[in-house]
């Protein structure tokens, strides 16, 4: 499959499961349903982690003054690093007893984060996917 469209449907997956996940932290405990989107939602994080890295690298390696031809690149990169870092912090700070003792507070982060990581995505797809594309004329495309 082409990365790019790999990183796009990894995007449309992604907020998918956000939006899922989000129904399920309305109320004031978790649901049966939540165990499973919160899995979900983390699988979808990592194929979208895999996706995006081999897609920075392809095109690192085939543009090698992207830096200086997509704007934003480097800003994009580092958000999205962020991004992940954030993550994974968050589901260290969340095993399943804390979510269970304060579900609210959980969820409000939750939601924050969801918010951020899907407006994330739709920024790299205008702001890096589309230039880079441009770019390439479709060899990243592999």
């Amino acid at each position: 499959m082409h990365l790019f469209q790999a990183v796009m449907d990894c995007h449309r997956r992604l907020t998918t499961a956000a939006e899922a996940l989000r129904d399920e932290l309305g109320g004031t405990e978790p649901t049966p349903a939540f165990v499973r989107l919160r899995f979900e939602m983390a699988v979808v994080a990592r194929e979208n982690l895999t996706a995006t890295q081999r897609l920075w690298s392809r095109i690192e390696h085939e543009i090698p003054d992207v830096r200086m031809r997509v704007p934003h690149y480097d800003r994009m990169k580092a958000a999205e690093s962020e991004l992940h870092v954030r993550y994974a912090h968050h589901i260290a700070a969340w095993p399943v007893a804390a979510i269970h003792a304060d579900f609210r507070r959980f969820a409000d982060t939750k939601l924050q984060f969801l918010d951020d990581l899907c407006r994330h995505a739709r920024s790299l797809e205008v702001e890096f996917l589309m230039p880079a594309c441009r770019l390439t004329h479709g060899s990243a495309r592999r």
